[in-house]
């Protein structure tokens, strides 16, 4: 069971959901595109990505601050960074490609992507978006 943080207006149209060790982070379809193996988002969005990183990292329920005390997954249920996180940018968007959980809705009607993440991407990610917005 996750917590639904209450966005920053830095956010903009991204959500996050806190979990004991992994978050979702959700944005409308046209926003937060994905495929079995990359996600992108436009790349006027790097902003509103890295504050709801910094929503992740200062969440008052302190599932990342528990998890970076540990160092490891409690229970390994979710995708492990073992290394960068590599970025690619094509102007328009930045497309990331490394572990993440893409949840993906049958429902067409459903207006929104998600996808998970493991709090181990937390640094490899932000540095990546950092690059990309360079």
């Amino acid at each position: 069971m996750g917590a639904i943080q209450e966005p920053t207006p830095e956010m903009g149209p991204y959500r996050v959901e806190t979990r004991r060790e992994s978050f979702y982070l959700t944005a409308p379809r046209e926003r937060l595109a994905n495929t079995a193996t990359t996600w992108s988002i436009p790349a006027e969005d790097v902003p509103c990505v890295l504050a709801a990183l910094d929503l992740v990292t200062g969440s008052s329920h302190n599932w990342y601050s528990s998890w970076v005390a540990i160092g490891r997954p409690v229970t390994g249920d979710v995708p492990e960074v073992t290394g960068d996180y590599p970025a690619a940018v094509d102007g328009a968007r930045v497309t990331l490609s490394g572990p993440a959980w893409l949840i993906e809705r049958t429902d067409d009607d459903w207006p929104y992507n998600s996808i998970e993440l493991g709090y181990d991407a937390v640094v490899p990610l932000r540095a990546a978006l950092l690059a990309a917005s360079r």
